[in-house]
């Protein structure tokens, strides 16, 4: 990966630009980024602290020492003023540095390089006490500049039985290093320079030449790339747990899939490549281009006679971004020549170190002219037992509903507060997850930032996550669902046997902090606890999972069958001849023998349109599969009628007649609207009207109508509220009606 503005502006072009050097932009012809190769050897520089320092500055509190290479010093700098300065007024450190370190304790001390930065460190701390430690962090910088930031790339506490040998500390763009020492004393630091090794390797010829690597349009060269050989990829690389492995014909599809000609919002890679070449070639580095977004947009109101006018909805992309997006996953990278894989046999045994060397001509910096310059990037010592995994993703909550408890929309009311959907058939829920750590940056103006947080690390045993996953299943699952939850029905992963399994899992984007992770969707019907753990994935797709977290939900259909429809209802009587009864009613009738002979016929509609189920059939869902009983829904869990209950009253409806005073359409339900009614006087006859709601009889009401000039509104709720009458009697004052919308 580039950096800066080489990175923001560029990507190695290969063989696809066929003009100049160009001291303008970074295009040029064999533009490549050359990837080395050689056997890691120890070059170490040791600084003795028991000598007497080159350099003693008190005022600064800061020791010199010269080492062998006559363009660097190493700095040690005692950052407890008020103790370095009354030790020194009994020990003379120029003299006596072993007494002087005894005497300053436990006190923090920064051993710094400006110069050159180091990737690798030995530490040697003498004391036969035996409750001896050291407190020890590694500070780093993103690039060798002496302006640039520190982060704390490492930090960790040592205890007697670590110490009782040399520490070996591993950093990546070491800058300095800075400790507490507890019983115990600093003799001695060796530092392993980027710079040295590299010199030892020119000089001894130790560099392997792995290839050059670039964009490129050939597929051959490009799927080549993607697996040197054959089965070193398909069926062997995690995709990115559970047992599912990556499908190298996926990624050959997604280079060169076939697209629909003229539709810019469909393009595959290779398509991306060929228009960043193209638009990258003079002026426009990131090859940024306007594209139709949407609908065009209206630009007047036309008047009679004249003619809508419309712009284009357009949208600004750059192509560079878009290929910087997807190199994240490690196979794609590969097929941009931005990664490679090392399958020479000879790395199966030892450790080794890589060197990437890249030239550019263009300016680096605004307002300074381009100049030819080599750019090196060495990684640490690594092996084939290396792995540094990433961080894992750490779920936190798990919140009913869709996006609630986060700064994002709250639920838009699609469930009830539980997460429910209106129909009981699903959950929502919402996943929440800790922020990912990252390096502390350093204060320089702060004493008091050293072991800041209690959390100890080593950077250079872990990458972090780029993007994450989520593996889910209910409690009586011993493994995990496929496909996850973020999926492509359009390709399939291979298991060990190299057959088509799974659908593609699809990495998620790590949100902002407090944005959820996923809306998630439960179905199982029942009773069950259902169980989801994060994982992390870094930039060459490998996983580390964390914790698991869990709820449990009752999915359970509701009962929204609709009422049967035109009902009508029939008086049974006596009559000769029959007009509106049958023989067979006249017979029921007549056996009545009570004093209570009322008879009655009802009819009603009951057909498809009141118990009618629809659903979509899923995309990757076959239409015979959803034909089968389990498919969608289980046809047993749905609610169907096989029976109807007739309610009867034995006198006419409850009415109260009120005056509307307000209206509010802005309740918390936005379903609902609330109607706040008082009593009121008639005009003409001086008549008070009264409402007889109270706390008793208002449920008879609930579900009841509203009627509110020709329209009906179905009542949820009423809310009475009252206020004393003259004799202290609590007396009705409004009430508020919370009514249905419609539509």
């Amino acid at each position: 990966m580039l950096n800066g503005k080489l990175g923001e502006n560029h990507l190695p072009k290969g063989e696809l630009f066929d003009g100049e050097n160009s001291n303008s932009s970074f295009n040029k012809p064999d533009d490549f980024v050359k990837v080395y190769r050689a056997p890691y050897t120890k070059i170490a520089q040791t600084v003795n602290l028991t000598d007497n320092p080159n350099v003693v500055d008190n005022k600064k509190a800061l020791w010199i020492y010269k080492t062998a290479n006559p363009q660097r010093s190493v700095y040690v700098n005692f950052k407890d003023d008020k103790k370095y300065k009354s030790v020194k007024l009994s020990i003379d450190p120029l003299t006596n540095p072993v007494a002087f370190m005894q005497a300053y304790g436990n006190s923090l001390i920064e051993i710094e390089t400006k110069t050159d930065l180091f990737f690798a460190t030995e530490l040697d701390f003498s004391s036969s006490n035996t409750s001896k430690s050291v407190k020890l962090e590694t500070l780093s910088v993103a690039e060798n500049k002496i302006t640039a930031s520190k982060n704390v790339s490492s930090r960790k506490t040592y205890d007697s039985a670590q110490l009782n040998t040399k520490i070996r500390v591993v950093a990546e763009n070491g800058r300095s290093i800075r400790f507490k020492a507890n019983n115990c004393s600093l003799n001695a630091i060796q530092f392993e320079f980027y710079s040295d090794f590299i010199t030892h390797a020119n000089i001894n010829g130790d560099w392997t030449l792995k290839g050059k690597y670039g964009l490129a349009t050939d597929d051959f060269k490009v799927f080549e790339q993607l697996e040197p050989k054959l089965n070193a990829v398909h069926g062997k690389w995690l995709k990115f747990n559970d047992d599912e492995y990556v499908n190298t014909k996926n990624y050959k599809a997604k280079w060169n899939r076939p697209t629909v000609a003229n539709d810019i919002t469909d393009e595959n890679i290779k398509d991306i490549v060929l228009e960043y070449i193209e638009l990258s070639k003079s002026g426009n580095p990131k090859a940024e281009k306007d594209i139709p977004f949407g609908d065009r947009v209206p630009i007047n109101d036309p008047k009679d006679g004249e003619v809508q006018q419309y712009a284009e909805n357009l949208t600004n992309i750059s192509y560079l971004d878009l290929l910087n997006i997807v190199m994240n996953d490690y196979h794609v990278a590969r097929m941009l020549g931005l990664g490679c894989l090392d399958i020479d046999e000879e790395v199966y045994d030892g450790e080794y170190v890589y060197l990437t060397e890249y030239t550019t001509f263009g300016s680096l910096e605004e307002d300074i002219d381009g100049k030819e310059v080599q750019h090196l990037s060495m990684s640490i010592p690594t092996s084939i037992n290396t792995e540094r995994m990433p961080l894992p993703i750490q779920l936190n909550k798990i919140v009913p509903g869709l996006n609630v408890d986060s700064d994002e929309n709250p639920n838009n009311r699609i469930t009830d507060p539980e997460g429910y959907s209106f129909d009981g058939k699903k959950r929502f829920v919402s996943l929440f997850m800790d922020d990912v750590m990252d390096y502390d940056i350093v204060n320089p103006n702060s004493k008091n930032d050293f072991f800041k947080s209690s959390l100890e690390y080593e950077g250079s045993n872990f990458t972090f996550p780029v993007y994450l996953g989520i593996d889910h299943k209910i409690d009586s699952e011993k493994t995990w669902k496929s496909p996850e939850l973020s999926h492509d029905i359009e390709y399939k992963s291979v298991n060990q046997n190299l057959k088509e399994s799974e659908f593609e899992t699809v990495p998620i984007n790590i949100p902002e902090s407090g944005k959820s992770v996923l809306n998630a969707i439960q179905e199982e019907t029942g009773e069950n606890t259902y169980i989801y753990q994060g994982y992390g994935i870094n930039i060459f797709s490998r996983a580390t999972s964390g914790r698991q977290i869990s709820i449990k939900s009752d999915i359970k259909p509701a009962n929204n069958l609709m009422p049967p429809s035109n009902m009508n209802a029939l008086l049974v009587t006596e009559e000769k001849p029959l007009q509106f009864t049958s023989q067979s009613e006249q017979q029921l009738l007549d056996k009545i023998t009570g004093p209570d002979k009322t008879l009655v016929r009802i009819m009603f509609d009951y057909y498809s349109a009141q118990e009618l189920l629809s659903y979509p059939v899923p995309k990757e869902m076959s239409v015979v599969e959803a034909k089968t009983k389990e498919s969608i829904f289980p046809d047993d869990k749905e609610i169907l009628a096989d029976h109807f209950k007739l309610y009867y009253k034995d006198g006419l409806p409850e009415v109260e007649y009120g005056e509307i005073e307000s209206i509010d359409n802005d309740s918390v339900d936005n379903l609902t609207s609330i109607v706040k009614i008082r009593e009121y006087r008639i005009i003409s006859s001086g008549q008070q009207v009264k409402i007889g709601l109270d706390n008793t009889n208002k449920t008879r009401f609930e579900r009841g109508v509203l009627t509110i000039g020709d329209q009906n509104y179905i009542i949820k709720n009423i809310e009475v509220k009252f206020k004393s009458d003259g004799n202290s009697n609590q007396v009705f004052d409004y009430a508020l009606i919370e009514v249905l919308k419609k539509k």
